[in-house]
């Protein structure tokens, strides 16, 4: 079995929903690093449907590769927190929170820099961020990987 559904959480606040954690393991001939990815996505299940809203990789495998999410709940938002190592000793930073209750990307914040020590330094902000997913399982509404 490849994939594992995780315990519900309950959202403060927000009767009848839910926040779950799912992972999909890489089959077992990965070749390339987006293969050797184990999928997490984080779910909120609710009456009118359920919307995924971020997806990532438990590990990064390689430069310019998805990379591991810190996803926290708190209240009824979910505060996400990504780092991904990219070529050329580059890096992006994502800081954002997704508001439960709307379902909706309330903030978001990405720096590009440079690796140094096995950190993201030397930020610049991002003035353009990708466009919200639709939140189906091809397209999370937070988007952490741009290819």
């Amino acid at each position: 079995m490849r994939c594992t559904v995780g315990a519900p959480q309950p959202i403060e606040g927000l009767e009848n929903a839910l926040l779950r954690g799912t992972e999909i393991a890489p089959p077992p001939d990965a070749g390339s690093d987006e293969e050797h990815c184990r999928r997490r996505e984080y779910w909120l299940e609710r009456p009118t449907g359920n919307v995924l809203l971020v997806a990532d990789c438990e590990a990064q495998w390689g430069a310019d590769s998805q990379g591991p999410a810190q996803v926290t709940l708190a209240g009824a938002r979910l505060e996400v927190r990504y780092v991904e190592f990219q070529a050329g000793d580059r890096c992006e930073t994502l800081n954002a929170v997704i508001n439960l209750v709307s379902a909706q990307i309330e903030r978001q914040e990405r720096t590009t820099g440079l690796v140094s020590r096995d950190q993201c330094n030397s930020k610049q902000s991002m003035p353009d961020f990708p466009p919200p997913g639709d939140g189906s399982v091809a397209h999370p509404l937070l988007v952490l990987h741009v290819d």
